[in-house]
Protein backbone atom coordinates (compact mmCIF):
# COMPACT_ATOMS: atom_id res chain seq x y z
CA UNK A 1 0.00 0.00 0.00
CA UNK A 2 1.35 3.26 -1.11
CA UNK A 3 0.98 6.46 1.43
CA UNK A 4 2.25 9.88 0.72
CA UNK A 5 3.26 13.01 3.16
CA UNK A 6 2.53 16.14 1.61
CA UNK A 7 5.65 18.84 2.16
CA UNK A 8 7.78 16.89 4.21
CA UNK A 9 10.89 18.64 6.27
CA UNK A 10 12.65 15.84 7.26
CA UNK A 11 12.23 12.43 7.96
CA UNK A 12 13.78 9.63 10.54
CA UNK A 13 13.01 5.80 11.44
CA UNK A 14 13.53 4.55 14.75
CA UNK A 15 15.82 1.97 15.16
CA UNK A 16 14.24 -1.55 13.65
CA UNK A 17 11.96 0.90 11.52
CA UNK A 18 9.02 0.35 13.23
CA UNK A 19 8.13 3.84 13.25
CA UNK A 20 8.45 6.81 10.65
CA UNK A 21 8.84 10.32 11.46
CA UNK A 22 7.97 13.22 9.03
CA UNK A 23 8.21 16.66 10.43
CA UNK A 24 5.90 18.76 7.64
CA UNK A 25 7.36 22.20 6.26
CA UNK A 26 5.53 25.33 7.61
CA UNK A 27 3.27 27.10 5.50
CA UNK A 28 4.75 29.68 3.33
CA UNK A 29 4.14 33.42 5.06
CA UNK A 30 3.50 31.61 8.31
CA UNK A 31 3.96 32.92 11.73
CA UNK A 32 7.29 33.54 12.82
CA UNK A 33 6.93 33.98 16.44
CA UNK A 34 7.91 30.43 16.68
CA UNK A 35 8.94 27.15 15.20
CA UNK A 36 7.08 24.49 15.47
CA UNK A 37 4.99 22.67 12.98
CA UNK A 38 3.29 19.10 12.37
CA UNK A 39 4.95 15.77 13.28
CA UNK A 40 3.36 12.65 11.54
CA UNK A 41 4.74 9.52 13.69
CA UNK A 42 3.29 6.58 11.40
CA UNK A 43 3.68 3.52 13.36
CA UNK A 44 5.09 1.22 10.18
CA UNK A 45 3.30 -2.78 11.85
CA UNK A 46 0.17 -1.19 12.15
CA UNK A 47 -0.43 1.58 9.48
CA UNK A 48 -1.52 4.02 12.18
CA UNK A 49 -0.23 8.35 11.76
CA UNK A 50 -0.15 10.32 14.83
CA UNK A 51 -0.19 13.90 14.35
CA UNK A 52 1.69 15.96 16.99
CA UNK A 53 1.76 19.99 15.84
CA UNK A 54 3.76 22.61 16.70
CA UNK A 55 7.19 20.43 16.91
CA UNK A 56 10.45 22.04 16.86
CA UNK A 57 12.70 19.28 17.12
CA UNK A 58 12.46 15.54 17.81
CA UNK A 59 14.88 12.56 17.61
CA UNK A 60 14.07 8.62 19.05
CA UNK A 61 16.17 7.03 21.83
CA UNK A 62 18.90 4.70 20.62
CA UNK A 63 16.60 1.84 21.04
CA UNK A 64 13.88 2.93 18.83
CA UNK A 65 11.01 3.04 21.87
CA UNK A 66 11.04 6.52 22.82
CA UNK A 67 10.71 9.57 21.10
CA UNK A 68 11.93 12.95 22.77
CA UNK A 69 10.52 16.50 20.89
CA UNK A 70 9.87 20.04 21.85
CA UNK A 71 6.75 22.66 21.45
CA UNK A 72 7.58 25.88 20.11
CA UNK A 73 3.76 27.11 19.63
CA UNK A 74 2.28 30.48 19.05
CA UNK A 75 1.72 32.51 22.38
CA UNK A 76 4.35 29.68 23.89
CA UNK A 77 1.11 26.89 24.30
CA UNK A 78 1.60 23.96 25.55
CA UNK A 79 5.80 24.67 24.70
CA UNK A 80 8.07 22.11 26.36
CA UNK A 81 9.54 18.92 26.17
CA UNK A 82 8.05 15.83 25.99
CA UNK A 83 8.87 12.11 26.03
CA UNK A 84 6.49 9.74 24.60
Amino acid sequence: MKTSFPNPASFSFSKGSKFLAIKGNRPTGADTSFRGSDLLIRDLTNSTTRNIGNVAQYEFDDAGKQLAYTVDAADKLGNGVYLM
